[in-house]
């Protein structure tokens, strides 16, 4: 006996979407910037949305019950967890936090269906309509709420520029590595600060050890001449602070990245480092300018509380002469 043309039909999807499953799965996002990194991350619940919304859609000639939206919801909720265990095969790690929008995507397109469901098909009572009409709105925001924030984040960002970040919107924290996030805070600029900003980045960089901040941009420098900040000392004394630039390429060693120190005093002053410099910094290669991934503080050896303030981090197109650390006018 042949197979039906609609089992053959299901068949093919199952192939598909299996496949595109796994590929996105198993993409490389470590040299990807944070913010494009969680949106994509963000699309979980929105991907299965549409994966469960595909299956109940071509099922639906055949389910006469909740009970069949829930068994296909099943069977959805199983690709994802091979979705997610397929990982582990690749150069990504599989993620509870992932499975677990996974499910709330799944759930979304099953709360719908069971609202869409009429009859002479047996539909929900009429008393649970509220309730999972209220789900429904729950899961409607949980499902694309973080997806629509980190694309108005991504658009914010590069509207911004030239500006990488001037710390005046609570969003920018997003640009800062997650593991430090809370060892950055904005606050008010001093009242001598240079620059036109109302707030700026106050970083933590530790008591003991070599702790740093990592700002993660999302640009592409290539046309820009310069790379500049606005930087300050919590404290009277002055602090040496290490300042280094790495792109996607980088191999996490010393010599393959942009490596250099600048004395940061209570006075506010701008720092200004040519890109030209900061590309041909790796021993041996040119760093890509388009994919710069990465901006790091940190202090090698602290001897206290050590706390600068960091404002206006920008590029332009005004040249430098030299690139040895210290403030330019």
């Amino acid at each position: 006996m042949l197979p039906t043309p609609y089992f053959v039909r299901n068949i093919v999807l199952v192939v598909v979407v299996a496949a595109a499953i796994y590929a996105a799965h198993s993409a490389n996002l470590a040299a990807i910037s944070h913010l494009p990194r969680a949106f994509i991350d963000s699309l979980h619940a929105p991907g299965f949305a549409l994966v469960a919304s595909a299956a109940l859609l071509l099922r639906y000639p055949r389910i006469h019950a909740v009970s069949g939206i829930l068994t296909i919801s099943f069977y959805v909720f199983l690709v994802a967890v091979l979705g997610e265990a397929s990982q582990i095969l690749g150069p990504r790690d599989a993620d509870i936090k992932d499975l677990l929008m996974d499910v709330v995507g799944i759930a979304y397109a099953a709360t719908i269906a069971a609202l869409l469901l009429r009859k002479p098909r047996r539909p929900l009572r009429s008393s649970f309509i509220p309730v999972v009409s209220v789900c429904a709105i729950l899961l409607t925001i949980a499902t694309f709420g973080g997806t629509f924030y980190y694309a108005h984040a991504i658009w914010r960002q590069q509207s911004m520029l030239p500006a990488i970040a001037d710390f005046e919107q609570s969003w920018q924290k997003l640009l800062f590595s997650e593991s430090e996030r809370y060892r950055v805070n904005f606050v008010p600029a001093p009242v001598d600060w240079p620059a036109y900003g109302r707030s700026v980045a106050k970083l933590a960089l530790g008591s003991k050890g070599r702790i740093g901040i990592e700002l993660v941009p999302s640009s592409d420098w290539r046309g820009s001449e310069t790379l500049s900040f606005t930087a300050s000392s919590a404290g009277r004394d002055p602090v040496l602070v290490s300042f280094r630039v790495h792109d996607a390429n980088h191999i996490y060693r010393y010599n393959d990245r942009f490596n250099t120190q600048i004395e940061v005093a209570q006075q506010p002053q701008t720092y200004r480092f040519s890109i030209k410099d900061i590309s041909n910094a790796p021993d041996k290669r040119s760093m890509d300018v388009s994919r710069i991934v990465s901006i790091i503080w940190f202090i090698a050896d602290p001897v206290g509380n050590e706390v600068i303030y960091i404002d206006d981090v920008r590029l332009s197109s005004a040249k430098v002469e030299n690139n040895d650390g210290s403030p330019r006018s």
